[in-house]
């Protein structure tokens, strides 16, 4: 055989494994299906992965639709009413047992449950929380059941990415929400974007780390530590007590003492026909401490932590000036506070919910970098009273503030949100807040 054949021959051996190399990589299915994305992440070389999210671009896709498939026998919907053509909901498998925990629309007893892998079966209520906006469902979906496991007190790793599914007609949907630094930065972006409700937020292992529910603040994530304290409670006493007693307590800071002396917890708001009401508690009223049979709390994070529902809370009052004799504690009684939903979907709008009554009060616009921003003021907050008296427009309020204050300083009723709470705003302060337009 001469050379130039003995070349042919080698080069044509050669095209050949070369050949048969790249049919085998075409062929081969791809191993991400074992792996987590941030494996996967930290095995491909730099030039594919994400600047953000450290993710490989190439591979994301195939990694989300892979996890759907894992998961979608997890991934639940859900009608009341089976009879009933309503408003449908959206949710997961919680336990072996065949447990459904689903976002709120309705307290009927009957419903009809279907996973997202074709699987369908009767359900019934076993419990619901409407502050929170959820239900409880229990079924006989044919087993063995796939669960999405609770994340709760699991570290995130520095660039691990959140993953939205839900639910859907065509059996699930999937997207990516963002990449998590840590457990804080993940739920403020929660808080901020929203899940949909019914919607999960898994780690890239798959594991639950938030629920998106319809809550009496609107639509919002409640977090894996959120849902085991309430699953736990309508899984065993069909509800989830939410202890109330109707009155937003501050902690006095130093801040506030000029204002307050000796209290260590000060009264912002009383709610209308709540135990403080019935107590008499009134905005502005110091105490000393709080009670609760052995337990004492100063700070208004510490209250929260020892009322229970049926338990009796001793607030003791600061002395007036020159009171001889001790004043008298102000008993309440804490009552377990739950919104009951109609039975019929239908009869339920699309929230789930009633619309809370609009507030007084007047919008606020606050220069940046400022001694008001220094004191906790925003832009968007919402000013109800000056000096514990109500304002109700903007010349109201700019006509309080350039009253002479009191103990060098005005005290504001500032509400954000839900939640409301004191600050105290001096005279050359004033000028960095402009009111906006009044609420009625």
């Amino acid at each position: 055989m001469t050379s130039s054949t003995q070349t042919r021959v080698f080069l044509s051996a050669l095209a050949a494994v070369v050949i048969l190399i790249v049919a085998y990589d075409v062929w081969r299915p791809p191993e991400i299906a074992t792996k987590t994305l941030p494996q996967v992440a930290q095995e491909a070389p730099p030039t594919t992965r994400r600047v953000l999210d450290k993710t490989p671009l190439l591979y994301e896709g195939e990694y989300l639709d892979n996890l759907l498939d894992r998961l979608r026998p997890a991934l639940v919907s859900a009608r009341p009413d089976p009879d009933d053509y309503g408003t449908s909901t959206t949710g997961f498998v919680v336990d072996g047992n065949g447990s459904v925990l689903v976002s709120l629309v309705s307290a009927a007893p009957k419903w009809r449950v279907r996973t997202a892998s074709g699987d369908v079966a009767d359900g019934e209520l076993a419990g619901f929380d409407a502050v929170h906006g959820l239900a409880l469902l229990r079924t006989k979906l044919p087993g063995p059941l796939v669960t999405l496991s609770l994340a709760s007190g699991m570290p995130l790793t520095a660039v691990e990415p959140l993953i939205g599914m839900q639910a859907s007609a065509t059996g699930g949907d999937v997207r990516m929400l963002t990449k998590a630094v840590s457990v804080s930065s993940y739920e403020e972006m929660l808080q901020g974007t929203g899940l949909r409700p019914g919607e999960v937020a898994l780690d890239a292992d798959g594991r639950l780390r938030a629920f998106g529910a319809t809550t009496e603040d609107g639509a919002q994530p409640l977090f894996a530590y959120q849902l085991e304290e309430i699953v736990k409670a309508l899984s065993t006493i069909g509800r989830h007590p939410h202890p109330w007693l109707g009155v937003e307590l501050q902690t006095v800071g130093d801040r506030l003492r000029p204002y307050f002396a000796e209290g260590a917890l000060v009264t912002v708001h009383v709610e209308p026909d709540s135990p403080a009401a019935q107590a008499g508690l009134k905005p502005g009223m110091a105490f000393v401490e709080a009670r609760a049979g052995d337990r004492t709390a100063h700070t208004s994070e510490g209250v929260d932590n020892i009322i229970e529902v049926g338990q009796t809370i001793e607030l003791e009052p600061v002395p007036a000036p020159r009171q001889k004799t001790p004043p008298k504690p102000v008993s309440l009684t804490v009552v377990d506070r739950q919104r009951p939903l109609p039975v019929r979907a239908h009869d339920v709008d699309s929230m789930g919910l009633m619309a809370a009554e609009a507030q007084p009060g007047v919008d606020i616009v606050v220069a940046p970098g400022g001694e008001a921003a220094s004191h906790g003021l925003a832009t968007g907050d919402v000013v109800e009273a000056v000096d514990l008296r109500p304002v109700s427009s903007a010349r109201a309020f700019v006509r309080a503030l350039l009253a002479r204050p009191a103990h060098g300083a005005h005290l504001l009723t500032v509400r954000r949100g839900r939640d409301r709470f004191f600050t105290l705003l001096g005279p050359a302060e004033a000028s960095a807040v402009t009111a906006g337009k009044r609420h009625e």
